[in-house]
């Protein structure tokens, strides 16, 4: 039992040095587990060539933070942007942001909403993602 316990509190302290204190482990954990699947299986996300993906990256404009997706994609053709829903759905000011960064810097993204409950629900990697799509 203490080695459990010794885990989870590592666990704890490098989840609060990656992420907001104020994320639920249901939330950090989808995340997680999506961060793996698009590694594993990029088809699934419409990704393609080569790429790399980051967690609560930040995106600028004009010097300042305008906002932080839960996971970006980024290869050579497009940028994909995947949200995890748990308590509520990516609202208006955030697609809106997203849609404004994307005209500005000439570039094509792919919105993805996901439930965290769906995602927790899995047993392997799915063959299809079930989410709402936004193409900006």
């Amino acid at each position: 039992m203490l080695m459990r316990t010794k885990i989870f509190t590592g666990i704890k302290k490098a989840v609060k040095y990656l992420f907001s204190d104020n994320e639920s482990y249901k939330h950090l954990c989808s995340k997680i587990i999506v961060y793996e699947w698009i590694n594993e299986r990029p088809e699934l996300f419409n990704i393609e060539g080569e790429f790399k993906t980051y967690m609560e990256r930040n995106f600028f404009y004009n010097g300042f933070i305008y906002f932080i997706p839960d996971i970006t994609v980024i290869s050579e053709c497009k940028t994909t942007i995947i949200e995890i829903l748990h308590k509520h759905e990516v609202d208006g000011a955030k697609i809106n942001k997203i849609q404004l960064y994307a005209y500005i810097n000439k570039i094509e993204i792919d919105l993805f909403e996901i439930n965290a409950e769906w995602i927790l629900n899995q047993i392997d990697i799915p063959e299809k993602i079930i989410s709402n799509k936004i193409i900006i």
